[in-house]
């Protein structure tokens, strides 16, 4: 089905007026931007070719409302899914994550949905569960959605849309995204295989690995063959 997609994006793509549902990412979801490595992607250099993106950049509101299509979010996105479907139950797992503090730490989020990504703690505020908004209609779902590298997102949207791991490999390698909030993201938002082995081939081929890493298939397996997305020192 995501090949189908794929091949009738371009009919689909930047074209708010025959959206179905909105994704709302608050700006400041992040608490703990001081570190380095939890910093989201920069900001400059994002070319725009994704919807929502200068919107993001430019944008003092502290949501920003990204108008999308189900079907391209729903097929490659295990969360937003579930999400749509209403069997996330993720009152249940964001109360167990969170510390003493109230805030939510993502690296335990991602323990619970059995990943097995090193990543590093995610903290957003304890009451910015992904959920539908009250203001939702029948026909078109509005869900707002926290995620660990805000900036990022309108390109994984692209990549939802046409498949193409291209774009996101010219942004990072022009700096304006890090690998690192990419696989953040992919992992959160329970994506496919693809993508996180096109990441698995970028960080082996374009980065010195420092650490093990292993991206999960949606069935729990690892994605790709010969060690495709295992990176060892």
């Amino acid at each position: 089905m995501a090949d189908n997609l794929h091949r009738l994006a371009a009919n689909h793509w930047n074209k708010p007026e025959t959206s179905d549902c909105t994704i709302v990412i608050p700006k400041d979801a992040l608490l703990n931007q001081d570190d380095p490595v939890n910093h989201p992607s920069k900001r400059e250099d994002n070319d725009n070719v994704t919807p929502g993106a200068n919107d993001y950049s430019r944008s003092k509101q502290p949501n920003v409302p990204i108008m999308l299509h189900q079907q391209y979010l729903s097929v490659q996105s295990t969360l937003i899914q579930s999400i749509l479907d209403g069997t996330r139950g993720s009152s249940q797992n964001i109360s167990s994550s969170q510390d003493n503090t109230g805030k939510l730490s993502y690296s335990k989020m991602l323990q619970q949905q059995g990943s097995h990504l090193s990543a590093d703690t995610f903290l957003i505020h304890s009451s910015w569960s992904p959920r539908l908004l009250p203001s939702s209609r029948p026909n078109h779902p509005i869900i707002f959605l926290p995620v660990p590298d805000p900036v990022c997102f309108p390109h994984l949207i692209h990549y939802m849309y046409f498949g193409s791991f291209h774009h996101i490999e010219d942004c990072l390698q022009k700096g304006s995204l890090t690998w690192q909030g990419v696989v953040r993201n992919v992992e959160y938002l329970g994506m496919r295989v693809e993508i996180k082995a096109a990441l698995g081939r970028y960080h082996r081929i374009w980065m010195k690995p420092s650490s093990t890493l292993t991206l999960e298939g949606n069935d729990g397996s690892e994605p790709g063959d010969d060690s495709e997305d295992e990176i060892t020192p």
